[in-house]
């Protein structure tokens, strides 16, 4: 197992994809708990678009998926995104059509179905040292926010009534916690692709709410089964020569599988 670690790019793919891991994992606490698990999906794919046409046009890829995703950002967050159809059908909408138009994009390049196939399960062995320095950075950033704001971001997420009462303005934090989010997701997306992005906001959460006590019992296990994840899924990969995105989401699910049955057998 220790054996993968002589090789540079392995351990620069550790290192990048367990920083997005971790943040993306303690973000996707909110998201499961706010039930808002399909923006985040619909998000992924509208920052897919941008890097896309990234792609497509030779413009830089994080530049036009940061943007595509901040406007989508600020729609959802304007009340009235949702004034004529439910928000969900609005969601099902925009998450089809830039699915839709990310693989119309990429089919016009020299490589299409290749870029379809990184934009779907990444190619986090590709990163280099000063690709997954910066991303590090950035992600601890976004953690460092969240953490120093913790009180804030967790009483508008969970009581934003008695939140409002007390003078928080709710739409402010709202718009914050999405902006963020999608920074993470959007600059995710084009390291690890859209599979492996979806995955840690999603199971390493949903684990946690499983085996966990306490919110911040929950945060704890969600960013330590990311880790693991992605230190297993890597070895896993490097052993029997498989994809590494894909097998990190396998092992997630694995994990979130045991977690299940040591559930029932508590009970």
């Amino acid at each position: 197992m220790i054996e993968m670690l002589q090789y540079a790019f392995i351990r620069t793919a550790l290192g990048g994809t367990a920083a997005i891991g971790l943040v993306c994992a303690f973000l996707g606490v909110y998201v499961v708990l706010r039930r808002i698990v399909f923006v985040g999906a619909t998000l992924a794919e509208i920052s897919s678009v941008g890097i896309a046409l990234g792609i497509l046009t030779g413009w830089s890829p994080n530049a036009l998926s940061l943007l595509c995703t901040f406007a989508a950002v600020l729609f959802f967050a304007n009340p009235r995104s949702g004034r004529y159809l439910p928000g969900d059908t609005v969601l099902g909408i925009a998450f089809t059509v830039s699915a839709a138009v990310a693989v119309l994009f990429v089919a016009h390049t020299a490589t299409g179905n290749e870029e379809v196939v990184h934009l779907l399960q990444g190619n986090l062995l590709a990163l280099t040292a000063e690709e997954a320095e910066r991303l590090t950075i950035v992600f601890a950033v976004i953690l460092a926010v969240h953490l120093a704001l913790f009180k804030e971001f967790e009483y508008v997420s969970f009581d934003p009534a008695m939140a409002a009462t007390q003078g928080y303005r709710t739409e402010r934090w709202n718009l914050a916690f999405y902006l963020l989010l999608g920074l993470a997701i959007a600059l995710a997306i084009k390291a690890i692709g859209i599979l492996l992005m979806f995955a840690f906001l999603v199971i390493p959460a949903a684990l946690g709410l499983l085996v966990a006590r306490g919110l911040k019992g929950t945060f704890g296990v969600a960013m330590g089964t990311a880790l693991l994840a992605v230190f297993l899924g890597i070895w896993l990969s490097y052993r029997f020569d498989f994809p590494s995105g894909p097998m990190i989401v396998a092992v997630l699910g694995g994990l979130l599988l045991t977690g299940s049955a040591y559930r029932v057998v508590a009970r």
